[in-house]
């Protein structure tokens, strides 16, 4: 359900929101830490090992996270 809310949200303003990354890297900055990047990994563990954030913010971007989905 998530996902389907932030596609929603990406639709709004794709060319701005595909690629939207905000806050730090720890859950309400505690500790405190810095703001985080497209380029920060995301370990999937068993389903796709580490990526780069900016490589799953789209469904159908051809990422190497093998996505390829549309919500209707």
């Amino acid at each position: 359900m998530i996902d389907r809310i932030w596609w929603i949200w990406q639709l709004q303003d794709l060319e701005t929101r595909q690629s939207a990354v905000a806050g730090t890297l720890t859950m309400s900055d505690n500790p405190p830490s810095r703001e985080g990047t497209l380029d920060d990994p995301i370990d999937m563990g068993v389903n796709g090992g580490p990526l780069p954030l900016g490589d799953l913010l789209s469904t159908m971007g051809g990422a190497k996270g093998g996505f390829c989905y549309i919500y209707e």
